[in-house]
């Protein structure tokens, strides 16, 4: 069986793989879900409608497993939906946003990069709106992806150079990621303008570290490993990680099909939806264990 009140990580694919890693110091032994939704990847050239059946189906899920949190680790989710969930489901959750705001800190020429569906949505016009409110002098370019994502699906591991067909041929200062995905092609789009570049992965952190420490006070530090399953039940369904601490490093190890042992401070992940085989591939390709 699977523990339930855990932290539950959506996204379409692999993108919200790169928002869990940035999350992975804040998840306080809190069992976590990560629901990646591949078959239908990648969402940003989805209608809406579309992409909230998708999207409701993996909430109940989540809801169903009483989580105590869930981050949307998709911008094109949270961009065209975010509301609407909060106000359907009784968990808090968290988004993420374009580091717009911290790239303008940093360089006037601006070049924000995302799916199509969160370039055109009001939720980044008005993001980009506040921020020339706060840095009139500031100059921002959005451009729509339809292949970007798509391309992070299938594992892109080419030169930078070869970008040239998915971006737009523009001189920033800075590129700010609208895509998940993206993050895992920071380093070649870098390269490829000669630019800074940011995404909204560690603020996703950050905001997640605060929702779990009110929950943590409001529940009076209560110790959750009592809710480990009893040793010996074998996981049939499910590939799972176990997270351990060894010379404060973090150490993932690998378990597909086997015994769920309770570990001092350690935290189990689940792989769900239709790309979890997929995803636990990916993430020991990126990040190994």
């Amino acid at each position: 069986m699977m523990r339930k009140g855990g932290i539950g990580f959506f996204d379409s694919g692999v993108g919200g793989l790169s928002v869990l890693r940035a999350c992975k110091d804040v998840l306080c032994g809190y069992p976590v879900y990560y629901y990646g939704d591949n078959a239908n990847a990648p969402y940003g050239n989805r209608p809406i409608y579309e992409v909230r059946a998708y999207v409701r189906e993996a909430f109940d899920f989540f809801a169903r497993m009483d989580a105590l949190a869930v981050v949307i680790a998709c911008n094109t989710v949270t961009a065209l939906l975010i509301d609407e969930l909060r106000a359907a489901y009784a968990f808090p959750i968290v988004g993420v946003e374009p580091a717009v705001f911290p790239a303008a800190k940093v360089g006037k020429r601006l070049l924000v990069v995302a799916t199509k569906a969160t370039a055109s949505s009001l939720r980044l016009k008005n993001l980009v709106n506040r921020v020339q409110i706060t840095y009139p002098n500031v100059e921002i370019k959005v451009f729509g992806s339809e292949k970007l994502a798509e391309l992070v699906e299938g594992g892109f591991d080419g030169a930078p150079s070869e970008l040239s067909r998915y971006l737009p041929t523009e001189n920033p200062e800075c590129v700010v990621l609208g895509c998940t995905h993206y993050s895992f092609l920071s380093e070649k789009i870098g390269e490829y303008y000669g630019a800074k570049v940011f995404d909204g992965n560690e603020a996703v952190a950050k905001r997640l570290a605060n929702v779990l420490s009110l929950r943590q006070e409001s529940r009076q530090k209560k110790d959750f490993s009592s809710d480990y399953p009893p040793m010996g039940c074998l996981l049939r369904s499910l590939p799972f990680f176990v997270r351990t601490s060894k010379a404060k490093k973090t150490v993932f190890r690998l378990k597909k099909y086997g015994v769920c042992v309770k570990v001092k401070n350690a935290t189990t992940l689940y792989f769900v939806g239709s790309g979890a085989l997929k995803n636990i591939q990916f993430y020991k390709r990126m990040f190994g264990f």
